[in-house]
């Protein structure tokens, strides 16, 4: 498809730029409103990624082995997952997701089939600091480096008929700045 085709009947004069122009400029916005997913180092073949948009931190899974795998990343109102914010100093906080609303009681599993990944959407609003002053929307903006870590105890509560993985997993870097 020619790129004069999207544009219809507008393909000469100064009208016709003008709304090339901004359709170029609106798909590259909307292309810059979500990064990357920046992965991290696979361990017993799964591995942790993060993505950042203008309103939300979105955690993903992935394994990439050859056995299924099933990660609680969660339950109640928490999530295995801290998120770290790096200065441009290099001074690092520690957030958290709260969720003071949520209802749920039983544990979030991800039952991740060989090749497969699963990923869950958190509010940057909500990842704040233990002390409540700082959240990951407002470090973002500042240009913080933000990472994941989700780190599931190897004897973590066994569940009946389900054998939980457990280890440690750090996604890559990915630079806030929106």
């Amino acid at each position: 498809m020619r790129f004069g085709s999207i544009c219809g009947g507008f393909r000469r004069g100064r009208l016709g730029a003008m709304v090339r122009l901004l359709i170029l400029l609106s798909v590259f916005a909307s292309v810059g409103l979500a990064q990357e997913i920046a992965w991290g180092t696979p361990m017993d073949a799964l591995r942790l990624g993060v993505s950042l948009d203008l309103e939300s931190a979105t955690v993903h899974i992935e394994n990439n082995g050859s056995d299924a795998h099933t990660v609680m990343v969660g339950g109640g109102n928490f999530w295995l997952v801290v998120f770290t914010a790096v200065a441009p100093d290099g001074t690092e906080s520690q957030l958290l997701y709260m969720d003071p609303v949520s209802r749920v009681v039983e544990p979030i599993l991800f039952k991740l089939a060989p090749g497969g990944g699963d990923k869950f959407v958190l509010q940057l609003d909500r990842i704040v600091d233990p002390n409540g002053t700082e959240n990951l929307e407002s470090l973002a903006r500042r240009g913080y480096q933000v990472r994941a870590m989700m780190k599931v105890p190897p004897r973590a509560p066994q569940l009946p008929g389900v054998v939980l993985w457990g280890g440690e997993l750090t996604s890559g870097v990915v630079r806030g700045g929106h």
